[in-house]
């Protein structure tokens, strides 16, 4: 651990080859962990988002793409700590940036499937922003239900249909006695 914090607070880009190298040790080494609460680690992911991840000069100088991949591996391995998705989360830009990359990384492998990393790329990408599904930032915003809207641009939609009760002996628009969805009511009114 203390070669990966060493190799990140080098300037990026400085060493490559070490950078590489430290990052697949400690992949090595820590692969099959899942804790990660010491405060080492805590510092080493802080280096490795912000110095590596986070910052663009640094991303860039990691071609080729193997180094962005170690990058990506280790953060996905040291995420698997609570505190550490927490912290991801909680800095500016980063939950934004995995997006991007994400978006990016699929437009690449798509356009050329066989290009080299890309996919444990977006693998490792999608590993990773599983763990923040249910993030608001990672959800579309919500949009309100107009009666112009369209499937394919074409007429408006149908208005949704009204919830129906089966068995419930009632025509639309009246109100049913049914106690369940599902049994079978007599209609008592007039």
């Amino acid at each position: 651990l203390g070669a990966l914090s060493t190799a990140l607070r080098s300037p990026p880009g400085s060493a490559l080859e070490a950078d590489k190298q430290a990052l697949h040790d400690f992949l090595l080494q820590h692969a099959r962990r899942y804790d990660f609460s010491a405060a080492k680690f805590g510092s080493a992911f802080l280096l490795l988002v912000n110095r590596r991840f986070l910052c663009a000069n640094a991303w860039k100088r990691m071609e080729p793409r193997d180094a962005q991949l170690a990058v990506m591996q280790c953060m996905r391995v040291l995420m698997r700590d609570a505190q550490h998705r927490a912290t991801f989360v909680e800095t500016p830009g980063a939950v934004a940036r995995l997006v991007e990359l994400c978006v990016e990384l699929a437009d690449e492998h798509f356009s050329a499937p066989d290009s080299e990393f890309f996919c444990g790329m977006l693998v490792e990408t999608l590993s990773i922003l599983k763990r923040f599904a249910a993030l608001p930032e990672l959800l579309p915003p919500p949009t309100p239900p107009s009666d112009s809207m369209t499937s394919d641009g074409g007429s408006p939609l149908p208005p949704p249909l009204a919830p129906r009760r089966l068995w419930s002996g009632s025509s639309p628009g009246q109100a049913s006695s049914a106690s369940t969805p599902l049994s079978p009511s007599r209609d008592t009114s007039p």
